[in-house]
């Protein structure tokens, strides 16, 4: 019996096996060498599409459900019965699609992180400056940071000693100004999306953490809302 691999899961185990290649060979990282770069930098835009995919996901879940909700509080209506059933399955239908994005989404951030463990793992003594003013490393740490544990857990196994201090301040930073949708979020709100997307954070919880966090805090706004809505409408 033979299996299909789709295309873009298939993407992520050769980026995977690319960095395990160049790990087990203890092949250093180097800015010069443009196939290390760009491997990173395909990684970083693998955890940034997947994060993407799986919150729009997380956005029909909600409208699914609450749209079936809604309905079913009016089924005294008959016609609403109908558009109750249709919406339960809609958002049961995207639970399952999440199930198969979240694998893609986990395994993309395992790869990151192990970027980040090859390139900052073991920096040679007055090299971090180099290293962390290239555009690829900045982004990286931009990518990951916010997805990594608040208190710098994460980012302290990953990164060199010398240089792990100055990242951890960075991406603090970079954690005080996330926006997502336009929207500067709180340190409460923040914890809600590392509870949701956070590097290993893939518990039974994480769908109920997503959409308390669509819920409460603004995930997006009404008139996204009203067009999904709208494009669901459209197709019963």
């Amino acid at each position: 019996m033979s299996y299909k691999m789709f295309p873009h899961t298939a993407t992520l185990y050769a980026e995977t096996s690319q960095l395990l290649g160049f790990m087990s060979r203890a092949e250093k990282f180097s800015i010069k060498n443009q196939i290390h770069v760009e491997l990173i930098n395909k990684c970083s835009l693998q955890v940034e599409q997947r994060l993407l995919k799986l919150q729009s996901i997380d956005k029909k879940i909600l409208i699914g459900f609450a749209l079936g909700t809604g309905a079913f509080l009016l089924s005294w209506l008959l016609p609403l019965t109908t558009v109750a059933m249709i919406g339960f399955a809609y958002g049961a239908y995207q639970l399952g699609l999440r199930q198969n994005a979240f694998s893609e989404y986990s395994l993309a951030l395992e790869n990151l992180a192990n970027c980040c463990v090859w390139s900052l793992g073991d920096v040679a003594t007055g090299g971090g400056t180099e290293l962390l003013n290239h555009t690829t490393i900045k982004n990286m740490i931009k990518t990951l940071g916010p997805l990594t544990n608040p208190n710098g857990q994460d980012l302290k196994d990953f990164i060199d000693d010398d240089i792990e201090t100055q990242i951890i301040e960075d991406v603090q930073k970079i954690r005080s100004e996330m926006e997502v949708e336009g929207y500067r979020l709180t340190p409460e709100q923040q914890n809600i999306v590392y509870n949701a997307y956070g590097y290993k954070k893939g518990g039974p919880l994480n769908i109920l953490m997503a959409v308390v966090f669509a819920i409460k805090n603004s995930f997006f706004n009404q008139s996204q809302t009203n067009d999904a809505q709208a494009q669901l409408a459209s197709r019963l």
